[in-house]
């Protein structure tokens, strides 16, 4: 994440230079509306790459069930979700669509994601999209999970008597 590096930047340090930091600094683009420093942006589940952001297009390679609006408006009392609409937090699983041919959205047409690109017609980007895989896995430095276990404590809210709602819909344990 960008938020240690963007920290150290605004306050006018530096960063230690004794570990890896995935993360580079939004300065320029927060105070002067300045280009992302990102060529591109992994999106992972735990150590499972999902989709891969290059550009204006993202390149998914599996994703997660999410309710169809239909659905999820029949989940609302008063207006308010009863429960969360995106219900699947794996990686793998009945859950999990596994693309054999990656879906593709232009992110500048279609900011939702909702009308997937012909994936023969974008072979540059494609190509694009491949080659920042190779140099991020060159790269990458696998880090310990921090996400295989679950410590309640770390909730910060989780008491539908007081309108707050679990960011979690199944059971961890």
């Amino acid at each position: 994440m960008d938020v240690i590096a963007t920290a150290a930047d605004l306050a006018g340090t530096s960063l230690p230079t004794d570990r890896i930091y995935d993360g580079k600094s939004i300065k320029e683009v927060i105070l002067n509306g300045g280009e992302s420093p990102h060529e591109a942006f992994f999106y992972y589940c735990k150590d499972t790459m999902m989709a891969v952001r290059v550009g204006q297009y993202k390149e998914h390679y599996r994703t997660q069930r999410v309710y169809d609006q239909p659905s999820y408006g029949e989940k609302c009392d008063g207006g308010f979700p009863i429960n969360d609409y995106f219900d699947c937090n794996e990686c793998d699983g009945d859950c999990v669509t596994i693309h054999d041919v990656p879906v593709l959205y232009d992110l500048f047409q279609d900011p939702g994601e909702a009308y997937p690109l012909n994936v023969t017609d974008y072979a540059s980007v494609i190509a694009d999209v491949e080659q920042a895989i190779t140099d991020h896995n060159a790269a990458l430095v696998k880090g310990e999970s921090l996400l295989d276990s679950f410590d309640f404590d770390l909730v910060p809210c989780c008491n539908e008597t007081t309108n707050c709602v679990c960011n979690y819909t199944q059971d961890p344990q």
